[in-house]
């Protein structure tokens, strides 16, 4: 990030794993981000093709500021795969009110992070809805398994 001396710092509020925190992203935090990635652009790149660990390394430097013996490991177990949509929008928030000036690479990197956030969470709604409506069918999307050892597979029932 060549813009250090203009890097602007909002908190953004964000619920993780039922307890209240804060997300921001100051020079420290992209220190922290750079420490892990050697660039802040590769983890945008990371973070946008929705890395797991992309996720963890940049929500550690977002809450770091509240606690500097905080691991990444730590908050791996802070919240789990159904939450991290609605998280990686606070995210996001806070990242880009943050950055000094996005490159166009980033902003299109954040706004296809947004897109796919917001479609699993759509996605999340649909699975809930059928699943209470007692609509779900377990054929409609089956899990194959290797092992046969023709080629075929095996559904998962």
């Amino acid at each position: 990030m060549s813009n250090v001396d203009k890097v602007r710092t909002k908190t953004v509020p964000v619920v993780i794993d039922g307890k209240p925190h804060s997300l921001r992203y100051d020079l420290n935090a992209f220190a922290d981000i750079e420490s892990q990635y050697d660039d802040i652009d590769k983890a945008l790149v990371a973070l946008g093709k929705g890395s797991p660990t992309a996720m963890r390394v940049v929500l550690w430097a977002g809450l770091r500021h509240e606690n500097e013996k905080l691991t990444i490991r730590e908050v791996g177990v802070m919240f789990g795969m159904p939450e991290i949509d609605a998280i990686s929008n606070e995210m996001t928030e806070a990242i880009e009110s943050s950055l000094p000036e996005l490159t166009d690479d980033q902003k299109r990197i954040i706004k296809d992070r947004k897109a796919a956030a917001q479609k699993k969470m759509d996605e999340g709604k649909v699975e809930e809805a059928k699943k209470s409506s007692g609509a779900s069918n377990p054929q409609s999307s089956p899990l194959k398994t290797p092992g046969t050892g023709d080629g075929s597979s095996t559904r998962v029932q």
